[in-house]
């Protein structure tokens, strides 16, 4: 039996006060480095997360492309979160998580100092305008497989603002960002994910999604003459 590190998911409840709690939107921009099988490479995706202010709860639209291909995935998990006090009367908001699963292990860690946000028309909330962070990933097995990759997330203000003014939910953005994407020619890779928010149980949560393929490595190189 596998042993994993879970992350107990407080998930979205229907129901009157859960579907007006306010969001923070973000996106951003993950690049990652990976080596194995003698080959080492670099690619990356973009993305958007939404943060649920009641209960923590994070969702990410992750996109990629990759040659012709255009495809996205959605995420979702609760990770550990904390306020840090810092010098100066500054104070910063991180979020965290580690686990193992069938062979792969991981930890990522995204810190940002508070500013004042504008999230709702006439209200505003001390939160981070930018969070950077990095995780880890190692694959084991018969070809093993590590992956480095840096963060950087950037508050989106013009889709927070009208989301939280039109009380929209977690599903209601994850569903129009879904639409967006598909019109633009991008395939849902994770087919049923978004009938998944809102359900209630544990799951192992892998920060700052990678769910998305990576690309193949690039063709070795010819041995000289």
């Amino acid at each position: 039996m596998n042993k994993c590190i879970h992350f107990l998911v407080v998930l979205v409840m229907a129901g009157a006060a859960s579907a007006r709690a306010d969001l923070l939107i973000y996106q951003y921009r993950t690049v990652n480095t990976a080596a194995g099988n003698s080959t080492e490479f670099t690619y990356s995706y973009r993305g958007y997360l939404i943060w649920d202010l009641a209960s923590n709860h994070l969702s990410w639209v992750s996109y990629s492309v990759q040659g012709s291909t255009r495809r996205y995935s959605l995420t979702e998990g609760t990770p550990i979160v904390a306020t840090v006090a810092g010098a100066r009367g500054r104070n910063y908001t991180v979020f965290t998580g580690a686990g193992s699963s069938d062979g792969r292990y991981y930890q990522d860690f995204n810190r940002g100092q508070n500013v004042s946000l504008t999230h709702k028309t006439g209200q505003t909330i001390q939160f981070p305008r930018t969070f950077k962070g990095q995780s880890h990933t190692l694959l084991t097995g018969a070809t093993p497989r590590v992956t480095d990759n840096l963060h950087v997330t950037v508050y989106s203000p013009a889709r927070t603002k009208a989301a939280n003014d039109t009380g929209q939910t977690t599903e209601d953005v994850v569903a129009g960002l879904q639409a967006e994407l598909e019109a633009q020619g991008y395939t849902n890779q994770s087919p049923g994910a978004i009938s998944q928010l809102g359900s209630i149980g544990v799951q192992t949560v892998i920060l700052m999604p990678i769910s998305i393929r990576p690309p193949p490595p690039p063709p070795a190189t010819p041995p000289g003459p």
